[in-house]
């Protein structure tokens, strides 16, 4: 136990040397980083249910239209541009999963991430409504 406790205490004290940090502000630094990967995984999740839900809307629009509204569909899907905010916001959500990858943070955590930005990303700025077709 106690080498233990004078291994932790170097390494402590090496942290405080090397970024004039405390043990305290050291281990709320390594907190917020994962607060802030879940964040990433809860606000990636919404988009990709939003987005899934755009894609249904436009889908029924487009079943319900007929003839020349058919042709020109692409016009009235303008009213479902909101959609490209989803894909911004995920996309954002995945540089900053990437730039924590890189700096080897709880890789499975950031690996969840990054799937989960990927998949909202595509499934924003792809129509993938007219698969349902």
């Amino acid at each position: 136990m106690r080498r233990t406790r004078a291994l932790y205490k170097t390494v402590v004290v090496h942290l405080r040397k090397s970024r004039n940090i405390s043990n305290y502000e050291y281990r709320i630094k390594i907190m917020d980083r994962k607060k802030i990967i879940y964040l990433i995984i809860f606000v990636s999740f919404i988009c990709l249910i939003l987005s899934v839900k755009v894609n249904i809307n436009t889908y029924q629009d487009y079943i319900q239209s007929t003839g020349k509204t058919r042709a020109l569909f692409g016009l009235s899907e303008l009213k479902f541009s909101y959609k490209y905010y989803f894909g911004i916001i995920s996309l954002i959500g995945f540089i900053v999963s990437v730039n924590y990858l890189r700096k080897k943070e709880n890789r499975l955590l950031v690996s969840i991430a990054i799937l989960i930005s990927i998949l909202a990303t595509i499934i924003s700025f792809f129509r993938i409504w007219r698969i349902f077709i």
